[in-house]
């Protein structure tokens, strides 16, 4: 009974797989949402709503590298040029420019809270028949770290990652 159940369910996620494979649109296309691993400074979880020509992002995660917290970005990115037009291979790579902040808490010997605004520079290179996507980001910006007085320094974010596209 059990190998039945098994069976059936393997089928299933088969025949689903390929309804999304076939109707997959890309990430920055509109109205498409995208969710996946965010792999750097920030190790977490990563949405993207694609509305065209401009797309959304959210970032929540663990930092390990600037201090041990939690971390949390939000942008608005708008593609520049898209590489595998300029360069006539499949898929789309699109490089987008955006505006962003960001709001990290980290502990340690003390509590350091801040916030930043930052500017995201991502390469996203999406499959041509797979709804899937691989990127680079880099987001340079300035923040803000409140602990016992308040600083302003140069702050950045930089990541690698995968996402599935709805």
């Amino acid at each position: 009974m059990k190998k039945k159940i098994l069976a059936i369910a393997l089928v299933a996620l088969i025949a689903t797989t390929s309804v999304f494979a076939a109707s997959y649109r890309g990430a920055s296309d509109k109205d498409a949402l995208s969710l996946g691993v965010n792999l750097g400074t920030n190790n977490g979880v990563i949405v993207n709503y694609g509305m065209g020509k401009f797309d959304l992002e959210g970032i929540v995660g663990f930092g390990v590298i600037n201090g041990t917290g939690l971390n949390v970005e939000a942008a608005a990115n708008y593609a520049i040029v898209d590489v595998a037009d300029e360069l006539d291979f499949d898929g789309s790579m699109p490089f987008t420019v955006g505006l962003g902040a960001d709001c990290g808490l980290r502990f340690g010997e003390s509590t350091t809270f801040s916030l930043g605004i930052l500017v995201p520079l991502k390469l996203t290179y999406t499959f041509p028949k797979v709804p899937v996507s691989l990127y680079l980001r880099v987001a340079p910006g300035v923040s803000l770290a409140f602990a016992d007085t308040v600083g302003v320094g140069f702050g950045i974010s930089g990541s690698v990652g995968a996402t599935y596209n709805f």
